[in-house]
């Protein structure tokens, strides 16, 4: 079946230049998509404290701060950003400072709206909420889908001279791994 298909293709040009101009299209389309410049964002929660404050009359208050960080890792600017938490924290700060607004729902969640952030550009919401819990963080989006979230921990910083050497190796290893595919290559041949 397969035989009598080919053969049908393999002596018609008109066919033959027709599947090469569907599947061309199809190639050029998926890799334009695939390189077209887009923002890309990721979000991660830095800390989440739980702090036990003495009071002036001697007791104890809880108090919860909590940091989120949100990032363009993309080659265009994020548009129509909108962070949605589960009611209003008491206190919030937006860092750096930049335009955003904010809205409630009508079942109480509380929304902060940035209408941009830059690429290579972070924004960082710092809550402080008295009580046992702050707010969690229910969703974050743009006008280009939803935000990926990446688990966020401190970590060490190296000196330039360690991260010079660590880039060295990895050449010396790339053009190790490309000698022997190489040589393999011609060996073949």
């Amino acid at each position: 079946m397969f035989q009598t298909i080919f053969a049908y293709v393999a002596a018609d040009p008109k066919i033959q230049a027709t599947i090469y101009s569907v599947v061309s299209s199809t190639l050029l389309a998926i890799v334009g998509k695939l390189l077209s410049a887009r923002a890309r964002l990721r979000w991660g929660r830095v800390h989440y404290n739980h702090f036990m404050i003495k009071n002036k009359d001697g007791g104890l208050s809880a108090v919860v701060t909590a940091n989120y960080t949100i990032s363009n890792t993309g080659r265009a600017a994020a548009k129509e950003i909108e962070v949605s938490f589960n009611w209003e924290p008491e206190h919030y700060e937006v860092w750096p400072h930049k335009e955003y607004s904010t809205s409630k729902r009508e079942d109480g969640r509380f929304i902060i709206k940035v209408p941009r952030i830059n690429i290579a550009e972070s924004v960082n919401i710092a809550i402080i909420n008295a009580g046992n819990t702050a707010p969690d963080l229910t969703y974050i989006g743009h006008n280009e889908g939803s935000v990926k979230e990446i688990p966020i921990f401190p970590q060490r910083v190296w000196p330039q001279k360690v991260a010079y050497a660590s880039a060295a190796l990895m050449l010396v290893g790339l053009m190790t791994i490309l000698y022997w595919i190489f040589r393999g290559i011609i060996a073949v041949f």
